[in-house]
């Protein structure tokens, strides 16, 4: 993993394709900051949906959802996930594997297509970002 330094050039606040919640409670896309949701903090767990068919973006915290964040994003694109972090912050992921780092959920949230352990619930419709949950 290469480490960037954090300006208007690396900061994906900046570029029109990258769709941000920042621990304000903003959304920020394209260099513009809107209110959005909730506060968060160290401890807290951010979700993403993303749905690709549609075109929309929903975070979560704490199980809670945001609102619709962005809509009528392109449904023709491939679509990834990248994870921006400053000042040094330390920050796990869990994509479906039961973990954050090395420490297991706490308590496993249901999951309707059966692919991923969150520590949250998985919203309808919605699956694991994995090799597994391609068909589902």
């Amino acid at each position: 993993m290469a480490q960037l330094a954090y300006s208007n050039q690396t900061n994906p606040y900046y570029f029109s394709q990258m769709y941000n919640y920042a621990p304000t409670g903003n959304k920020e896309n394209n260099g513009s900051a809107t209110s959005y949701g909730a506060t968060f903090t160290t401890g807290d767990i951010i979700g993403i949906a993303m749905d690709a068919d549609n075109g929309s973006i929903t975070f979560y915290k704490n199980g809670a959802t945001q609102g619709v964040a962005y809509s009528g994003l392109s449904t023709s694109i491939t679509w990834g996930f990248i994870g921006a972090i400053y000042n040094l912050a330390t920050v796990s992921w869990n994509f479906g594997n039961g973990y954050f780092g090395t420490t297991a959920i706490s308590s496993a949230g249901t999951n309707a297509s059966g692919i991923g352990i969150f520590e949250y619930d998985v919203p309808t419709g919605y699956t694991a970002l994995s090799t597994k949950g391609l068909n589902s």
